[in-house]
């Protein structure tokens, strides 16, 4: 009976080896690795995960579009740069360029220990905020409204979320509300909306301005291991 069992099983175990097994070799943008990425995620996505600084895909998109030439005006080395839910991989970054440079969390170790749907800091303050993968967690329009408040007139706000562009809008149910049920309906369990293709629109609500959205090209999606489709948006006050 076990024979039998482990015999109908190795099918599905030499399909998930061959599914997980990297397909090339990437360079990771942020600290120069080159090699084979891990899978990672839920469910794994492959040639995900840097195996030197731990970056995922968003992670190498967000500093890839911040090579762009038309926004290196917001970063001048003595520019206020504030980063929620920050990455080690881009804090290491940035921290080493910037001299106010601060990150921001609710729950985890950061210079600053702020809830962004109540920011306790100065208005027209800030040249640079960084939200990557935050929004789908909090209420979005509160969030924005103070991001935008305490953004220097002219400021930027770079984000990015998980979104589907096939759908015309952003679906959130509040009555989904356990663990298992928001994996099944937004992806993970502490999300509380998947955005559609009006995530602009929403954000827009706030008094922020949609000025330019970021998505890799293919090369660089082979080169540094990015997802298809995947965008980084630029809005200012």
């Amino acid at each position: 009976m076990l024979k039998k069992i482990i015999k109908s099983l190795i099918p599905n175990i030499l399909i998930l080896w061959y599914s997980l097994k990297p397909l090339s070799k990437r360079k990771c943008p942020i600290c120069n690795n080159y090699g084979y990425f891990s899978a990672f995620g839920i469910p794994p996505r492959v040639d995900s995960q840097c195996k030197k600084c731990k970056s995922v895909e968003r992670h190498r998109l967000l500093y890839v579009s911040l090579k762009r030439k038309k926004i290196q005006n917001h970063f001048k080395k003595d520019s206020k740069i504030l980063h929620f839910a920050a990455e080690n991989c881009l804090k290491n970054f940035f921290k080493k360029k910037y001299k106010n440079y601060l990150t921001a969390d609710l729950f985890e170790k950061s210079d600053l220990r702020i809830n962004i749907e109540k920011i306790n800091l100065p208005s027209n303050y800030y040249d640079v905020i960084i939200a990557n993968h935050v929004l789908e967690h909090v209420n979005d329009l509160k969030s924005c409204r103070e991001i935008r408040r305490i953004l220097k007139t002219n400021g930027i706000f770079i984000s990015s979320v998980p979104i589907i562009d096939g759908w015309k809008k952003t679906y959130e149910n509040k009555k989904i509300i356990k663990k298992k049920e928001r994996i099944l309906h937004f992806g993970q369990h502490d999300h509380v909306r998947y955005y559609g293709s009006d995530f602009p629109l929403r954000i827009k609500k706030s008094g922020l301005k949609i000025f330019d959205i970021y998505s890799a090209k293919p090369d660089d999606i082979i080169k540094y291991g990015l997802l298809r489709g995947e965008k980084i948006f630029y809005f200012c006050k």
